[in-house]
């Protein structure tokens, strides 16, 4: 969700995104588990999310920090940002998915 947490940024700056999930990640997991299991195999599954309103992108990214404590200013150019970001993607913002499962065994 890369291009999402980057419209973020490029309005509130910071490390604006997915916080709760850093800790484990499809990148950093796979060490992590083969600490305590015999096989461990990563399987990904290519997806993306294909957005059509600009409101939702807006809702979303003031949902939570540091969105949620946006001046006026802050959110006349996250609107801005976002309409300009529509516009470019032809009525649409597409933005992909990093998913995928570990699958670890004992044996």
């Amino acid at each position: 969700m890369r291009e999402l947490f980057d419209l973020g940024r490029s309005v509130f700056g910071g490390k604006h995104g997915d916080q709760l999930s850093a800790a484990f990640t499809l990148e950093n997991g796979r060490p992590m588990a083969e600490v305590v299991f015999a096989t461990v195999e990563l399987r990904k599954y290519p997806d993306v999310l294909v957005c059509t309103e600009p409101g939702d992108i807006v809702d979303y990214l003031t949902s939570s920090p540091p969105g949620d404590g946006a001046s006026e200013s802050q959110l006349q150019a996250l609107q801005q940002t976002v309409a300009a970001a529509f516009e470019k993607g032809d009525g649409k913002f597409i933005i992909t998915k990093d998913v995928g499962v570990l699958l670890c065994g004992v044996a």
